[in-house]
């Protein structure tokens, strides 16, 4: 069965972490990226949910974080 993409809404990805190694998040949000057809996903938000790991703080929106050659989606992060 095929699907046109023009017959699917946009898509925010939404993701809760807290004290995940760094590693684990990239590697979701690179799979996110480059398997997601880009008129699909709308945006991928990070939202630390208070990790006190001693990690630094993300919380400055990225636009196109160099997961492949396309322009793409932009990465917002929110943090407590």
């Amino acid at each position: 069965m095929s699907y046109q993409k023009y017959d699917f809404p946009t898509a925010s990805v939404i993701i809760v972490f807290h004290n995940e190694e760094w590693t684990v998040l990239v590697r979701l949000i690179y799979s996110i990226y480059n398997r997601t057809p880009s008129d699909l996903l709308q945006e991928i938000i990070l939202v630390d949910d208070a990790s006190d790991d001693g990690k630094k703080n993300i919380s400055q929106p990225v636009t196109n974080p160099g997961c492949s050659q396309r322009a793409g989606p932009a990465l917002a992060t929110s943090a407590p």
